[in-house]
């Protein structure tokens, strides 16, 4: 548990560098923190977060839950032209476990000219939430 949390406050100490913070809400477009709508029985905390660094996209998706629990998360890299609307898939990745919480990180190869954002989907016993991080460009 305690190397879980060192790595968890060594997620937040990198995520704050780069100006993100934790979200505690799917308020997609400005990340804010906020307590979780009651219908999340075991959901209590979840991070998504895309981060470019050179020329690699980062993505990132936690989630913790109030109590050992089967949890799962898919995590999709999208991207769209910088003057584009239309979101398109690059890559995802699946990771599951049965633990009080669950990382995923992930990266790609960034190309100039793209906005990028992750798509994370977490279910923790049963429940579901999809969020996105917010879309950095490139």
């Amino acid at each position: 548990m305690r190397k879980k949390l060192l790595c968890l406050l060594c997620l937040a100490a990198l995520l704050v560098s780069f100006g993100y913070q934790p979200v505690l809400a799917a308020d997609l477009d400005t990340p804010v923190q906020e307590e979780l709508p009651e219908e999340y029985q075991y959901i209590i905390m979840y991070t998504t977060a895309t981060v470019i660094s050179g020329s690699t996209v980062n993505c990132i998706a936690d989630i913790q839950a109030n109590c050992t629990a089967s949890i799962s998360i898919t995590m999709t890299l999208q991207r769209r032209p910088t003057k584009g609307s239309s979101w398109s898939d690059v890559k995802s990745w699946h990771a599951q476990g049965t633990s009080d919480g669950l990382t995923l990180e992930k990266s790609a190869s960034a190309t100039h000219g793209y906005t990028y954002r992750t798509k994370a989907v977490y279910t923790v016993n049963g429940e579901t939430i999809t969020t996105y991080s917010t879309s950095v460009s490139y």
